[in-house]
C-alpha cells in the first residue's frame, strides 16, 4: 500500500530523486534495514541485475485478460 506520493515537475527531477533513494530501500536480506552504507547507483543496478530483480510492472498486476489497467491512489482532504 502506498504511503505517500511525490510529485515533480519534470521527469529529470524524478529520476534524480530515484537515483537517490532507490539505493537506499530497507532489503529482507538485512533483516529489514537500509543499508548502513548505500551502493552509487550505478553500482546499485548491477547488483539488481545480478540478484534477478525485475521492476515493478503493475500490469501483472491486473486480471489476466482484463482491460485498462491503471493504479488508483486516493488522498484525502483535510
Amino acid at each position: 500500500m502506498a504511503t505517500r506520493a511525490d510529485h515533480f515537475d519534470t521527469e529529470i527531477e524524478a529520476l534524480n530523486y530515484m537515483m537517490t533513494i532507490e539505493p537506499t530501500v530497507p532489503l529482507i536480506s538485512l533483516g529489514g534495514r537500509s543499508p548502513l552504507t548505500p551502493l552509487p547507483y550505478d553500482q546499485f543496478v548491477k547488483w539488481k541485475e545480478e540478484n534477478k530483480f525485475k521492476e515493478y510492472d503493475y500490469k501483472k498486476m491486473f486480471e489476466p485478460g482484463g482491460t485498462n489497467p491503471r493504479e488508483v491512489i486516493y488522498k484525502k482532504r483535510y
